[in-house]
């Protein structure tokens, strides 16, 4: 079994790895557009920082998802292991 994190999904819309390139461009191009990046439109800090902050809260709200997915997979996993183990339990006893 592969690392969840090298998952062929990761590459996709919606993946950990897409997510990871679209925030940097999001970010790389309010820079530009703050610093005045010839050929970039301009923008007030107060905007660029409003939607930093924004970014950030999604970044957040994104790692939290994520989170809760994995306890509820390894919840699941540890289910089936315990469940495995009860029915090999009782096996040794009936055996005995």
């Amino acid at each position: 079994m592969r690392p969840r994190r090298f998952c062929q999904s990761s590459l996709q819309p919606g993946g950990a790895l897409f997510l990871a390139e679209f925030v940097k461009g999001l970010l790389s191009d309010l820079t530009d557009r703050v610093l005045g990046a010839e050929g970039a439109d301009p923008l007030q800090t107060g905007p660029a920082s409003v939607a930093n902050q924004l970014i950030n809260t999604r970044l957040r709200a994104v790692e939290l998802e994520r989170k809760a997915r994995e306890v509820d997979e390894l919840e699941a996993r540890l289910e089936e292991l315990e469940a495995a183990l009860e029915r090999q339990s009782k096996r040794r006893e009936y055996a005995t």
